[in-house]
């Protein structure tokens, strides 16, 4: 169950250009070790291009991999007026297929339902993209790509529209933004979740929490958050959760992650608290840019990673330490309140 109001009064406070929300306390986001521990999927490896299909083309290809005749193609597009497929017709195709026992259909109707509900989920919620079939192509490679990147990366792509005026609503994988503002903001959720009593510490991190019902108001998060301290915050979350889920040196990769031809920065560097480190003031976004012109060479730079993670320095002594005149300029640079504040004479 996703708390629309709790995830509105964060996607208020998403910033563009950094990919991070701006708070009182300084900058916060979802990072790629986030990913990593609440979710458990892959963020090395390959990414993955989604390609543009005709219908016709696309008719073809799910005969092809799912064994779906053309006629039945073209009716399922034709309701859709898109190359989406509604679930409820890619759940029908997947019983077909069982009965058929052709297996490996079987499992690509499967993925596609999945990453579709999951990771990939759009406004429409009862359609997924056919074009992430092309994918499960090969069944033996397809968990070579690096899920939780272009995951990440298509959760940074629709904060960034969400947070335009005109937008309304949000898409994405909300479970893994609600997750993270649990582990992160224990005092403000204190009244929205509780966790789990069956929860396995195998399991991912997101599985440690049960939603109670939306309130139905956003004022009070964004009050909240308005007056939330360093206090009000756990910076490093995962610190138990590393037997199962080891930290990853590729979470401290600056530069581009993609989702099909849609790149967006990590930025790590912004959020050095959330690693442990002491936050210092940082350059700007635009730094690297100049590094990046074809997605062949956006993948290169991933593979890599090595060579572009950032210097993270010092170690906190408390969570929140930063710099002495970071503070200063963060709030010089930005406009982290919602609400209008009275000016003080």
């Amino acid at each position: 169950m996703i708390d629309k109001c709790l995830i509105s009064a964060f996607v208020e406070r998403w910033h563009r250009d950094t990919n991070n929300f701006h708070l009182p306390i300084g900058e916060m986001t979802i990072t790629l070790d986030d990913v990593s521990s609440l979710l458990h999927i892959p963020i090395t490896g390959a990414f993955f291009s989604v390609n543009i299909f005709n219908k016709d083309d696309a008719a073809e290809l799910l005969g092809e991999l799912l064994g779906v005749s053309l006629a039945a193609a073209y009716a399922e597009f034709n309701l859709t007026r898109t190359t989406t497929v509604r679930y409820s017709w890619l759940l029908d195709i997947y019983h077909q297929r069982c009965a058929d026992q052709h297996w490996q259909m079987v499992a690509r109707a499967f993925l596609l339902f999945l990453v579709g509900c999951t990771l990939f989920r759009d406004k429409s919620a009862f359609a997924v993209s056919f074009a992430y079939l092309e994918c499960f192509r090969d069944l033996n490679s397809c968990g070579g790509y690096a899920w939780g990147d272009a995951a990440l990366a298509y959760l940074y792509d629709n904060l960034r529209e969400a947070s335009m005026d005109q937008t309304r609503t949000v898409s994405g994988y909300l479970t893994l933004l609600q997750a993270w503002v649990y582990e992160h903001f224990p005092a403000l959720c204190a009244n929205c979740c509780r966790l789990s009593q069956i929860y396995d510490k195998d399991y991912p991190r997101a599985h440690r929490w049960k939603p109670k019902q939306d309130k139905g108001l956003v004022i009070p998060f964004r009050k909240a958050l308005d007056e939330i301290d360093v206090d009000g915050i756990c910076w490093t979350p995962y610190r138990e959760h590393r037997l199962k889920r080891p930290f990853e040196v590729v979470s401290l990769f600056k530069g581009w992650i993609r989702w099909g031809s849609k790149m967006y920065a990590h930025l790590p560097d912004r959020v050095l608290r959330q690693y442990g480190h002491v936050q210092t003031i940082h350059g700007s976004p635009l730094e690297i840019v100049g590094q990046t012109t074809t997605p062949e060479e956006m993948d290169i730079m991933f593979m890599q990673y090595v060579v572009h993670v950032v210097d993270v320095g010092a170690v906190v002594h408390r969570p929140a330490d930063c710099a002495i005149e970071y503070m200063d300029w963060f709030r010089r640079i930005s406009h982290p309140y919602i609400i209008r504040r009275e000016p003080v004479y």
